[in-house]
């Protein structure tokens, strides 16, 4: 059972990931339609910090619950990247007028693509485990 409930988790935080950046990619187009970028800084960055939380909390399950090393890696080197890219979210929400998320948001594309990865590997693991 908890290997069922790990595994919907991962493919919840896949679904989140895309909605996140699907969502930021919205607050870009309401940009245009006349939001000043201080605002659409402190948007996309409040919708980072939530998606932060989520992985960091999927990384947790993932160290606590699945017994393989892989997962267990992993989800340490998963923890780290996303208190590194909250951090560097939260020096952008320091002063947004400064420092807009246009000219720094495609520093957390990596991010988002190895945190997807991450939870692939991590779905299959538990998959394998189920089985």
């Amino acid at each position: 059972m908890n290997k069922i409930l790990y595994a919907t988790g991962i493919l919840s935080s896949a679904i989140l990931c895309w909605f996140i950046f699907h969502s930021i990619g919205n607050v870009y187009i309401a940009g245009t339609l006349g939001m000043s970028k201080p605002f659409r800084t402190v948007s996309a960055v409040v919708y980072l910090f939530a998606f932060f939380g989520y992985a960091i909390l999927m990384d947790l399950i993932g160290l606590i619950r699945v017994k393989t090393t892989i997962v267990k890696v992993l989800s340490i080197i998963g923890i780290s990247l996303s208190l590194l890219a909250s951090a560097l979210a939260a020096l952008i929400l320091n002063d947004p007028a400064s420092m807009s998320f246009d000219e720094v948001g495609m520093l957390f594309f990596p991010y988002a693509i190895i945190s997807f990865t991450f939870s692939i590997i991590g779905l299959i693991q538990s998959i394998r485990l189920k089985k």
